[in-house]
């Protein structure tokens, strides 16, 4: 016998949830691309996640001595586009803002001041919210069936800002449990369709987004589609304010639960731009500290003056115990 024979299966969950079954990986000596990488094609994973998928796969099956499992051919197969990364511009931002609701406006004014992921903000509950300390914390919460990413909370600095509003909305929706909920009182889960409806409104479509939407059949001159728009974009405006104002890589990281072996360059906008949206003059520590920006007054209160807070030990404690 040349090695150990193996079968690796990986166990797939029916949409339903209600059904498990097993389907093969690697059998023997075959190659290990054959089933699985088709297989992550065929449920419509992207190129990035399929080689990251890949590779700890060989490299589970290289520690027992299981090798040559991918070809040339394969391992040209399993390349991929790094793309640019891009943040919203202070005029779509501002045109975004003009164009929202109450409510929308401070559904994405949450995203651009908290740096959360979508489902962070769907399920976010007002005990996630510390008033006194002006932060937020990603909680797990087993019984209304939400996990963090990577299993891990986290506690955010929020803007002097996105906190009067918070308080303010509060006051008018005392009675809800989460934050953002929906019309049955239930985590929102359509915050993506919200906001192409918004770009969309405000005239922000780029009108070259072809068989996209529905069906694959619209277009993003005429349909709330536009594939320029999309939540995690809030994301990266975020941790590119801090990138701007030189936090470090490690800080940022933390901020938005990022691994450091997955960061990507950010890009550095014009001077000032940054400053308009996410405060003027925030100092961020060069240390592990994060900054709690102010927001302009198109998303909240005040004029964006620096917040003399941030040095506050019990937030830079908080934030290097991730807690």
């Amino acid at each position: 016998m040349s090695g150990p024979q193996v079968t690796l299966f990986i166990r797939i969950r029916t949409a339903d949830k209600k059904r498990c079954y097993k389907r093969p990986v690697y059998s023997g000596n075959g190659r290990l691309k054959a089933l699985y990488a088709a297989w992550l094609r065929k449920q419509g994973y992207a190129d990035r996640t399929i080689n990251n998928r890949i590779m700890r796969v060989n490299c589970f099956l290289k520690k027992y001595g299981i090798t040559n499992l991918l070809d040339e051919g394969d391992k040209r197969s399993l390349k991929f586009v790094e793309k640019v990364v891009d943040a919203y511009t202070e005029e779509e931002l501002k045109a975004l803002f003009a164009a929202a609701t109450e409510r929308e406006r401070l559904i994405f004014q949450f995203f651009l001041g908290s740096g959360c992921r979508e489902a962070e903000v769907a399920n976010a509950t007002w005990r996630d919210v510390n008033f006194a300390d002006e932060t937020f914390v990603v909680h797990y919460k087993p019984k209304r069936g939400f996990m963090p990413k990577d299993k891990s909370e986290r506690r955010i600095p929020l803007p002097d800002s996105l906190i009067n509003s918070l308080r303010a909305w509060r006051k008018t929706h005392a009675d809800s449990i989460y934050l953002f909920p929906n019309q049955h009182g239930k985590p929102e889960g359509h915050l993506l369709r919200k906001l192409k409806v918004v770009a969309k409104r405000a005239g922000l479509n780029c009108g070259e987004c072809p068989a996209v939407g529905e069906h694959k059949r619209q277009s993003c001159l005429t349909a709330p589609v536009c594939g320029k728009f999309e939540l995690h974009k809030f994301r990266r405006s975020f941790a590119t304010h801090h990138h701007e104002h030189s936090a470090t890589p490690k800080s940022t990281c933390r901020a938005t639960a990022t691994a450091r072996s997955s960061r990507r360059s950010y890009p550095r906008t014009s001077a000032g731009a940054g400053h308009h949206w996410m405060g003027r003059g925030s100092r961020i520590s060069r240390r592990d500290s994060l900054a709690r920006p102010c927001l302009h007054s198109q998303i909240g209160a005040g004029q964006g003056r620096a917040n003399d807070k941030i040095e506050r030990m019990s937030t830079v404690a908080a934030l290097r115990a991730r807690s």
